[in-house]
């Protein structure tokens, strides 16, 4: 056991991913320093806040916790490195007297937003170091939406899918933040209606409207009603030339060279570039200003 609690020492000096699978309630008691609770019963909802499938996670299990979480992973095919069994640890009373405990909630995350929005609420608080209010289009699992909540801005998400949404809500309260979702069809509602009306408890309009990974013409133009004065959107989604290396290959979920330029010309452009994904896939960077004067 001391071999074990010498890698352990290791793992968590090395910040190396540390999944502690026990309840939220034994987790808040104790647990191990750089560790983060995903409960097992809460794994499927909560997968989407797991580091990426190709990293090593090692686990933190009890008796109520390993058959169910080892279940999950291995299904899903995670590569999982060393398990630790909290009960065996903490009868060492080495472990129990060393400085790899602490208490309370974690202050680790395994997900991040994309880098991309993290660049442009940056460059949005540098110049008005202020509350913003945010509206995150196709939101999915809400990670970008969380973590400008987390920041201290007022968010809110709009998705067709109640369960990308029930996890979003899911993650939001485990880190003790405030989003607000709905359920929308965006899509779905433009068509047969010919506009979107959102709910009447989101504002009527945005500091900063943030699509990533979603595309859908005819909502272009309405965005623009969505923003304030001054107000930004930034966009970032798969351009032409993806459909060569991977998904999406269908022509509607593609961005033409240029094309948001074009449909944003009466605004300011702050950035339009190219950025492209490990896979090599490229994606658009942009981000632009609504005049004042509308």
């Amino acid at each position: 056991m001391s071999d074990s609690l010498e890698v352990l020492t290791q793992i968590i000096r090395q910040g190396e991913a540390l999944v502690d699978c026990r309840s939220r309630s034994e987790f808040i008691e104790q647990h191990c320093m750089g560790s983060v609770n995903i409960p097992a019963s809460t794994l499927f909802d909560r997968m989407h806040e797991l580091p990426v499938k190709s990293a090593t996670i090692h686990l933190i299990l009890d008796q109520s916790s390993q058959a169910s979480a080892l279940q999950f992973f291995n299904e899903r095919h995670f590569k999982i490195g060393h398990q630790f069994d909290w009960c065996a640890l903490t009868s060492l009373s080495h472990f129990m007297a060393s400085s790899l405990l602490e208490t309370g909630a974690e202050n680790t995350k395994f997900w991040r937003p994309a880098p991309f929005i993290e660049q442009a609420i940056q460059n949005l608080t540098t110049e008005c170091d202020s509350q913003k209010q945010i509206l995150d289009v196709a939101c999915g699992s809400g990670r970008d939406a969380i973590y400008l909540a987390m920041l201290g801005h007022q968010v809110y998400g709009v998705d067709y899918s109640a369960t990308a949404l029930a996890r979003a809500q899911r993650t939001a309260e485990h880190y003790e933040t405030q989003a607000h979702w709905a359920q929308l069809d965006l899509e779905k509602e433009l068509a047969s209606t010919g506009h979107i009306q959102l709910p009447n408890d989101f504002p009527a309009a945005f500091d900063l409207v943030i699509v990533c990974r979603y595309l859908h013409r005819p909502l272009l133009p309405l965005i623009k009603g969505w923003l304030k004065p001054g107000g930004v959107v930034a966009y970032q989604t798969f351009l032409v030339g993806c459909e060569k290396i991977s998904s999406p290959r269908n022509p509607n979920f593609l961005l033409e060279p240029g094309e948001l330029a074009s449909v944003f010309s009466d605004f300011t452009i702050k950035r339009n570039a190219v950025e492209w994904l490990a896979d090599g896939r490229p994606m658009s960077a942009f981000v632009a200003q609504k005049p004042y004067n509308v």
